[in-house]
């Protein structure tokens, strides 16, 4: 993919320029305060399934899969014994549960719950990404008692906070996107080509437009500049420009 864009698409100049000019009446971009080492990472795949969920999806295929794979004897780094194992399989099977109910009675849940149970949901989707536990994840202090509301109740106020700010930042430009048909909202897209490129998905496709959304640290760059990094217009174009579709399934 990275030798397509470099032979097709060098200078990705006017993406970028266009990108600015629709930004500048934006809010500033927000960020944790007073934490010394926030979870990135987590907080990147929270707000993203926070989002699905506000589209009346489910957490899809990556927090499945990453809940599964607790579930075998498939090799998992940071994972110390079978009975944890179990027990993150079972807190993982509650939470899938969990949602299921709130998707199919939205008014079920609070705020507040919806913020845990997608920060907690991250770190499933994690082990999907990485084949491990990592070192600093939620779930690498979990024993064979662990339950899904000991893992919602430990969730930090932080990313709690932060999901919450970043969703009303998120209400004005979804709230159209809210108002489509199912059928138009299309959550986690992957694509005939996606086998090409390392089964890479999308976050969304509403009403035929595709959306990426991305979590950064400096999104406005070092001297906050408020310029994309690079890679992102490249990454967006790229679906488009090598002409990769969605599944069958997922054209709807």
């Amino acid at each position: 993919m990275s030798q397509f864009m470099d032979q097709h698409l060098p200078n990705n100049f006017n993406v970028v320029r266009d990108y600015l000019l629709r930004i500048a009446g934006l809010p500033h971009p927000i960020q944790p305060i007073d934490v010394k080492h926030p979870d990135w990472p987590a907080l990147g795949h929270a707000i993203d399934l926070r989002l699905r969920i506000s589209l009346s999806s489910d957490f899809g295929t990556p927090v499945t899969a990453g809940i599964d794979a607790l579930s075998g004897h498939a090799s998992l780094r940071g994972v110390p014994s079978t009975p944890v194992r179990l027990a993150l399989h079972r807190a993982g099977q509650d939470l899938l549960s969990m949602v299921r109910r709130h998707l199919a009675r939205p008014t079920r849940l609070d705020e507040d719950t919806l913020c845990r149970l997608c920060f907690v949901a991250g770190y499933y989707e994690d082990i999907y990404r990485t084949g491990e536990i990592r070192r600093y994840s939620l779930l690498a202090s979990a024993t064979p008692a662990t339950t899904l509301e000991q893992l919602i109740a430990s969730v930090p106020p932080y990313a709690i906070e932060d999901i919450d700010q970043q969703m009303k930042l998120a209400v004005p430009p979804f709230a159209p996107f809210r108002e489509l048909p199912s059928p138009a909202r299309v959550c986690g897209p992957t694509f005939d080509g996606s086998g090409d490129i390392g089964g890479a998905d999308a976050d969304f496709i509403l009403g035929g437009l595709l959306l990426d959304c991305k979590a950064a640290i400096q999104p406005g760059g070092p001297e906050r500049s408020r310029s994309p990094p690079r890679p992102e217009p490249r990454y967006i174009s790229g679906w488009s420009s090598t002409g990769h579709v969605p599944r069958p399934t997922e054209r709807r």
